[in-house]
C-alpha cells in the first residue's frame, strides 16, 4: 500500500513503529523525519508537491502529520490518496508562509491552470505538479543559489483503479508521446477524459501504459529544469506502492 510505504521512507522506520499499516491509517507527528532533519540540521528550503495522503483523508479528517508538521515548508497538492474530485478538477490544498496554523486543513480550492514546456495550459493534476516543482526549483536558484533545497514530487500516476473506477482516464494528448497516443486512439480513447475501459475499447493495461509514459513525460520536463540551473542536484526515484 501506499501510505505505509511513503511513512517508512520519510521516518526511515518499518510499519511497525510508523503504526501506519494501510492506506487509510493516518501517520502522527511522533516521529522526526528527515525532512526536518534537512531543515533544522543542514539549512534546507523543503516542499512537497502533489499526493500526501499521511494525514488523514477525507473520511476520516485531517488531524494527524499535516506537511508544515513534519519538516516541510511549502506544500501544494491534495492531501487525499487520489485526486479529489478528479484528475482536471482536483482540490488545491496549500500551506505556505501565509499558512498560520500548520495543523489546521487547508481551504478546498480549484486548481490554477498551469503549463509545462511544449504541453499546453490545463488544470489536469501531473501538470500542475511539475509546474508547480519547476517554479519552485526556479525560484530557489534565483533567490538564494547557494542555500540547499529539497523538493518531494508526489504523483498520483499510475493508479490503480477503484470504484467509481474514474482514476484510470486517458491523459492529455500532449502528455503521451506518439506511440502511446496512437494506441490509445486506435483503441477509442479519448485524449484529456475519463475512460475506464469497462465498455470495451480500451484495456486497463493500456489505460495504464497512458497514464504512466504522461508521468514519465512530465517528469523528463522536472529533470530539464533541474538540468538548467547549477547545482549538484541528486534525484532518487521511488514507486510508493510497496517498493
Amino acid at each position: 500500500f501506499c501510505s505505509p510505504t511513503r511513512a517508512s521512507i520519510i521516518t526511515g522506520m518499518f510499519a511497525t513503529k510508523t503504526n501506519v499499516t494501510a492506506f487509510d491509517v493516518p501517520m502522527t507527528t511522533s516521529h522526526t523525519t528527515f525532512v526536518q532533519r534537512l531543515k533544522d540540521e543542514a539549512n534546507y528550503s523543503t516542499a512537497v508537491f502533489g499526493k500526501w495522503h499521511l494525514a488523514g483523508g477525507h473520511t476520516v479528517g485531517y488531524n494527524n502529520a499535516m506537511p508544515q508538521m513534519v519538516g516541510f515548508d511549502i506544500f501544494k497538492g491534495n492531501l487525499d490518496s487520489a485526486p479529489t474530485p478528479g484528475y482536471w478538477d482536483h482540490y488545491y490544498h496549500v500551506q505556505d508562509e501565509t499558512t498560520t496554523d500548520p495543523a489546521a486543513k487547508p481551504a478546498n480550492a480549484p486548481p490554477p491552470t498551469r503549463s509545462l514546456p511544449d504541453i499546453a495550459a490545463s488544470t489536469y493534476a501531473p501538470i500542475v505538479r511539475g509546474a508547480d516543482t519547476i517554479e519552485y526549483i526556479a525560484s530557489q536558484a534565483a533567490q538564494n543559489p547557494e542555500k540547499p533545497w529539497f523538493v518531494w514530487l508526489a504523483f498520483n500516476l499510475a493508479h490503480v483503479s477503484l470504484p467509481p473506477l474514474k482514476y484510470y482516464h486517458v491523459p492529455n494528448a500532449d502528455t503521451m508521446d506518439d506511440a502511446t497516443k496512437t494506441e490509445i486512439l486506435g483503441c477509442g480513447g479519448v485524449p484529456g477524459t475519463y475512460y475506464n475501459g469497462t465498455e470495451g475499447g480500451c484495456t486497463a493495461a493500456q489505460l495504464m501504459r497512458a497514464m504512466t509514459n504522461a508521468m514519465d513525460t512530465v517528469i523528463g520536463k522536472v529533470l530539464d529544469a533541474v538540468a538548467s540551473i547549477p547545482s549538484n542536484t541528486y534525484v532518487i526515484f521511488i514507486g510508493d506502492n510497496g517498493t
